[in-house]
């Protein structure tokens, strides 16, 4: 600071200087998040942007990446180096270890467009906003899980263009820098997934998705 070394600079032997402190400001290594299902497309564009994370809440994209990014695991002073245990902490504790997300049945007899906010928040108990998701409507839950690692673009860092250059080293370390990355995160799809459900007006009941899918 200029002011401290001004006061370095007129001081006399022997005589007591005072310095100012600055405290060091702490930083993200995140400072946003996209999230894939690996299987479910190629398109990087097509990123997860409403879905539901292990603790049954269900949010943006936007939201559970600012989570992520404001987690004390991932976060400290600038040159500070975080690992992929770290981030793989992070992420349990924002509950996104394990996602789900639904579908609807609009592609030939396939899982389709993705379920979105206005789908949801139902009235009378419903799961689902029933003037957009009936009952006899047939859709698709999925349930994704995801575990970092070292050198590897499942975590990369990660823009609409390119999201292929991997977020750690080899040895599972990244430096946290002045400003944070945005991080692209895809995520596996788990063995047997989706569940396709045929809506009624029992199962519109779910609290969750979680508990749609059968857990």
């Amino acid at each position: 600071m200029a002011a401290n070394t001004a006061a370095l600079k007129a001081a006399d032997y022997g005589k007591d200087v005072k310095l100012v402190v600055a405290k060091i400001p702490v930083k993200q290594l995140v400072s946003s998040a996209m999230f894939f299902d690996k299987k479910d497309t190629n398109d990087v564009k097509q990123g997860l942007t409403y879905f539901e994370n292990a603790n049954a809440k269900r949010d943006s994209d936007k939201n559970f990446g600012a989570a992520l990014a404001g987690d004390t695991n991932i976060k400290g002073y600038a040159g500070d180096t975080v690992t992929v245990a770290s981030l793989n902490a992070a992420l349990k504790a924002q509950g996104l270890d394990t996602i789900y997300y639904a579908a609807k049945n609009d592609w030939w007899g396939a899982p389709g467009t993705h379920l979105a906010a206005n789908d949801f928040g139902g009235t009378s108990g419903s799961l689902f906003n029933p003037a957009k998701v009936k009952s006899g409507d047939k859709i698709y839950v999925y349930k994704l899980t995801f575990t970092a690692k070292a050198n590897n673009p499942d975590t990369s860092i990660g823009n609409t263009l390119d999201v292929n250059k991997p977020l750690f080293d080899k040895d599972g370390n990244v430096t946290i820098g002045d400003a944070g990355v945005q991080v692209a995160l895809k995520y596996d799809q788990v063995s047997g997934a989706p569940h396709e459900i045929t809506l009624n007006d029992t199962n519109m009941a779910a609290k969750s998705l979680a508990e749609l899918y059968g857990e």
